[in-house]
């Protein structure tokens, strides 16, 4: 089988996976093989047991709709279920399910309908980049624990705040800058500026 088959996948060891990726990433090593495998495996069996083993068969099933194939990420593929419990309501956001999307409509020139109804991929770089400019402002703990590099618990109410808020101001900013911006689009500006940001040592945690 290809290396790449769903069947492989689904089968793959951390040990092989590593191997492999060793030939080919020039020495860099991907930390959490373990987890990164675990995950191949899942989505190698469910695009197998669901997809008749094709890839190809997931992106027929969008039908040609970013939003539909965000939702088919995360209805077969747990991985991509970047959901949690806040404030005891279910927060969903997504953002493995709507990088994935973005990088295969963008890959494979999709050219998939609705990319609009994304959202920014709420990750790190971008909540630096828009409390540098002001745009979030942390309340007092948070920002000590922000400023001193404390980790926050993934899932925790300080890490979905600033992801949720997050969210809704690269709405915001896309919404008011208008002339076909979308949040994925301002997304991947942000991310940019914060990449060089962070290489001219100009950006705090």
């Amino acid at each position: 089988d290809y290396f790449f088959s769903p069947a492989k996948l689904s089968s793959i060891t951390p040990s092989e996976m590593e191997s492999f990726l060793g030939r080919h990433l020039q020495g860099h090593h991907l930390p959490n093989m373990n987890e990164r495998c675990r995950l191949w495996n899942e989505l190698g069996a469910s695009l197998s047991e669901n997809f008749e083993g094709r890839a190809t068969r997931l992106l027929d099933e969008a039908n040609g709709s970013a939003p539909r194939l965000v939702n088919l990420l995360v209805q077969f593929f747990p991985g991509f279920r970047d959901e949690t419990l806040y404030n005891n309501h279910w927060v969903a956001l997504y953002k493995r399910a709507q990088i994935a999307t973005g990088d295969l409509n963008a890959a494979l020139q999709l050219n998939l309908q609705d990319m609009d109804k994304l959202t920014t991929f709420a990750d790190y770089r971008v909540p630096q980049v828009l409390r540098h400019w002001g745009v979030l402002e942390y309340d007092a703990v948070l920002a000590e624990a922000v400023d001193t590099m404390q980790e926050l618990d993934p899932n925790s109410q300080e890490e979905v705040s600033i992801r949720a808020a997050t969210v809704v101001a690269v709405d915001e900013i896309a919404l008011k800058l208008g002339n076909g911006m979308t949040a994925v689009k301002l997304d991947w500006h942000l991310w940019q500026v914060g990449e060089q940001m962070n290489q001219a040592g100009q950006l705090e945690p």
